[in-house]
């Protein structure tokens, strides 16, 4: 099975001013992220999946918060079976191939918003992923509780 990656765009921005909060008080620059993998539904295209990113960063030394939803979009030679969004190219190799995108996206939103360029930090997929996997196994489990 041939995968590549077919593009990358920001579904939505949102940039504001940061508000300041007695509880982030002294705080420097903050970075939040997650991601996840989507399929089309049965019937589609079976040969197209994406990852998404959700990206916030925090700057009160800037005076900005920013928050940005990001698609790649993958596609292969063959149909993807129904289990591939739990597979470990989906869950690390995907996200980790299409991440430099989102982050010099990110950069350069900020650079050309007229702040210094934000450099995100390196994102650790393995572990990432080992959570998100765990997350669902608890998440399996409380609903079989119930």
């Amino acid at each position: 099975m041939q995968l590549k990656l077919s593009s990358t765009k920001a579904v939505t921005i949102e940039l504001k001013p940061y508000e300041h909060d007695e509880s982030h008080a002294g705080e420097g620059f903050e970075f939040s992220f997650d991601y996840n993998c989507h399929m089309l539904p049965k019937g589609i295209d079976e040969k197209r999946f994406f990852i998404s990113f959700l990206g916030e960063v925090n700057s009160p030394e800037e005076g900005f918060c920013c928050q940005v939803a990001y698609m790649a979009d993958f596609s292969s030679d063959e149909d993807l079976p129904e289990n591939f969004i739990t597979s470990p190219f989906a869950l690390v190799n995907a996200p980790a191939i299409a991440y430099p995108f989102f982050r010099a996206f990110l950069a350069n939103l900020m650079l050309n918003a007229g702040y210094k360029p934000t450099l995100l930090p390196s994102i650790n997929f393995v572990k990432l992923a080992a959570e998100k996997i765990r997350d669902q196994v608890s998440e399996q489990e409380k609903i079989s509780d119930d």
